[in-house]
């Protein structure tokens, strides 16, 4: 082989590839340190967040605080396996005012009533914003379409979106609405709302007209109701 040619090993080294050779040789790189190897070791048996803790880090900082918070106001909320925890802030916070200016000792907002809410307008924008695409002429099987298909519902929010469900619906106390087991494992519900928008897209190129589209928001909006059995009585 001349000069000019060129091993498929060394055109494999070229292009960026990790040849066996290279591997080879970091792993000599490693091994030569005896730092490593006792990183290795401890890392083996051991939490690597655990072993990169410094204990002179440790033994210098204090835990001993100046300023004491007022105890929290019962009960301790907790919102299980759900991704409302935006909510729950929001609501913890207005509900500290609330509970000193009433002087009641335990209370709660709803955080299901919002949860509720929240959904109703998602599953709006979701579907007003389906229809504004088809209408621009997005194909179905696109891939904004299939972005606005991935999780169309999400608990996830933020403080500007909680205020807008407060002015829009306000608040109520959590005896009025009480939890329910799509409220505290919001997976099944979510996943139920993504299942019904999906499988209602060969339906999408004839929403063009609001009829239309109420009927489909009815829809959605009926089996919101069944989820979250509390719901109806609003």
């Amino acid at each position: 082989m001349n000069n000019n040619q060129i091993s498929n090993s060394d055109m494999d080294i070229k292009k960026g590839a990790l040849h066996p050779s290279i591997l080879n040789q970091f792993r000599k790189n490693f091994e030569a340190d005896q730092k490593n190897l006792l990183a290795l070791n401890a890392c083996a048996k051991t939490d690597p967040l655990e072993v990169c803790q410094q204990r002179h880090i440790i033994e210098s900082t204090s835990h001993v605080f100046t300023h004491k918070v007022d105890s929290e106001i019962k009960p301790i909320t907790n919102q299980k396996n759900s991704g409302r925890c935006w909510l729950f802030a929001a609501l913890n916070v207005l509900r500290i005012p609330f509970v000193k200016q009433h002087q009641i000792e335990d209370f709660e907002f709803s955080q299901s009533y919002l949860f509720f809410c929240d959904k109703i307008e998602r599953s709006n924008f979701f579907l007003n914003t389906i229809v504004n695409v088809l209408q621009r002429g997005e194909p179905v099987d696109g891939r904004l379409m299939s972005f606005l298909l991935h999780d169309p519902v999400a608990d996830g929010g933020q403080w500007d979106m909680v205020v807008n469900l407060i002015k829009r619906y306000g608040v109520i106390p959590k005896k009025c609405f009480p939890e329910s087991f799509c409220c505290e494992t919001s997976s099944r519900l979510n996943g139920i709302l993504k299942t019904k928008n999906s499988t209602q897209m060969h339906q999408f190129k004839s929403i063009m007209f609001s009829d239309s589209l109420i009927q489909f928001e009815q829809l959605i909006i009926n089996y919101i109701l069944l989820i979250l059995p509390n719901a109806e009585k609003l």
